[in-house]
């Protein structure tokens, strides 16, 4: 295994925490708190980011994290070692794991830190024995790395809390004092455009089209909504995959377009690929957001925004909305059969989605 020195004169003053989250925009989202409240609470030390590419995009906006590593999606020696050379600059305290998979135990290993802790999390679909997860077990045992084991099929079987921002808190508080965790709010930047006309976000993520939903389904519901709010479409990589009749029946806007007074005409719009600053200022700027769960709900959060989240019902939505809900309160989970979705989304606007962007803005 490589060994990293953590000796370099730039950096030899501060104290380094590294944190490891190379996975999902969602899942560093929710581990944003932990984040603030290590650097709020403890302003002498810094936090380096191990993390993905698009995690990296949601990182820079917040300067409670100093520095960020990124890792790319090959996961071999070679980008072992070229994340163990970027980290070598940081004189490094404590370094904790939060993402699953060997690639990140064995990183988590190599790196030269007094405190090292990783989560490690059992599966959710089979019970745990001896041997689960056992080549990550001797790994952390062999390098002192403290583990946080998490059996959510148990836990979740006894009602107890698997939720990641708790499970990481717990972890991390045992060696470093942060006594208190608080929501993280969107960059407020985002908000310096006016003459908005208010509109629902609903996010056209491919997930929505599954066994017995299907994309006219979708259509119908936009249509339904329509009837109430206007309604701007966001897409992602894989919408246009799934939605050929979507994109066929409703206009496509620019972002520019999107946020001119003058777009309030149209009822249906599609805010087709937007980057993800041009993303987060629509969803801000939002009355209120309705998507499948994905890294939309969270961004929503972020936001403080009224969300109807709809979970996939062959996929043990009670567990996932328990491991990944928002960091919110305001947030309606949609857990029900698909022919069911529509009509249960449509109850819940009826009751949760506020008239105005200012009621939304200012809060």
């Amino acid at each position: 295994m490589v060994k990293i020195s953590n000796r370099n004169p730039g950096h030899s003053t501060a104290q380094w925490v590294c944190v490891i989250r190379n996975d999902r925009m969602g899942d560093l989202i929710l581990t944003l708190p932990i984040l603030q409240a290590i650097k709020v609470q403890n302003p002498y030390l810094k936090i380096v980011l191990v993390c993905s590419a698009i995690n990296k995009k949601v990182a820079k906006q917040y300067d409670f994290i100093d520095a960020k590593v990124i890792v790319s999606e090959d996961r071999n020696q070679e980008t072992l070692n070229k994340t163990l050379s970027a980290l070598s600059q940081y004189s490094i305290s404590h370094a904790f794991n939060c993402a699953p998979g060997l690639w990140n135990i064995r990183l988590l290993a190599a790196i030269e830190s007094g405190h090292k802790a990783s989560m490690l999390y059992y599966s959710r679909y089979k019970s745990s024995n001896i041997l689960s997860k056992l080549h990550e077990r001797m790994i952390c045992w062999r390098h002192g790395i403290k583990l946080t084991v998490i059996d959510r099929l148990a836990r979740f079987k006894k009602s107890q809390s698997i939720h990641q921002t708790e499970m990481i808190y717990a972890m991390v508080r045992q060696s470093i004092p942060i006594k208190t965790i608080q929501n993280v709010v969107g960059p407020m930047r985002q908000l310096q455009i006016e003459n908005t006309s208010p509109y629902l976000l609903v996010h056209a993520s491919s997930r929505w089209v599954k066994k017995n939903y299907t994309e006219q389904q979708f259509i119908d519901l936009v249509e339904s909504v329509s009837q109430s709010h206007q309604v701007v479409i966001t897409t992602d990589g894989g919408s246009s995959t799934v939605f050929s009749e979507l994109y066929k029946r409703f206009p496509l806007v620019s972002s520019e377009q999107l946020h001119d007074k003058r777009s309030k005409k149209q009822r249906v719009m599609i805010a087709d690929q937007f980057n993800l600053d041009q993303w987060q200022t629509a969803v801000a700027l939002s009355v209120g957001v309705v998507t499948v769960e994905c890294g939309c709900v969270h961004v929503a959060a972020l936001y403080n925004k009224r969300t109807i989240n709809v979970y996939d019902i062959d996929n043990m939505p009670e567990m996932i909305h328990a491991e990944y809900k928002p960091w919110t309160d305001r947030c309606i989970p949609i857990i029900c059969p698909r022919a069911e979705i529509n009509l249960r989304i449509l109850q819940a606007l009826s009751q949760a989605v506020p008239l105005t962007v200012e009621s939304e803005v200012m809060r």
